[in-house]
């Protein structure tokens, strides 16, 4: 979430809502599946877990639309992927905004 939303920002769903596979080929506890769930929801947007607003709107991430973001977002993500995979700690980790 500290990718794609500063620290001083709430985010709109919980990390975990993240995690959720759009297919069922998606699914998968592998870091392979997890990164690319993690990295369509993002990027694509439009996922809930069912909190609303204090208009009681459905709060939802929005997708990223410029290219610079999009790159911007997969880089982080990537770093982190190749963190867990060679068995490094994740934190501390700077916190980087990617605005859509």
């Amino acid at each position: 979430m500290r990718l794609r939303y500063p620290p001083e920002i709430e985010a709109p769903v919980s990390p975990a809502t993240l995690l959720g596979a759009r297919r069922p080929e998606d699914e998968g506890s592998d870091l392979w599946h997890t990164l690319n769930r993690v990295q369509e929801n993002l990027i694509r947007g439009g996922v809930a877990d069912g909190h609303r607003d204090r208009r009681g709107r459905l709060r939802t991430v929005r997708g990223l639309r410029g290219i610079d973001s999009k790159v911007e977002l997969n880089k982080g993500l990537w770093s982190l992927a190749e963190r867990l995979a060679n068995g490094e700690p994740l934190d501390p980790m700077p916190a980087v905004s990617v605005t859509a």
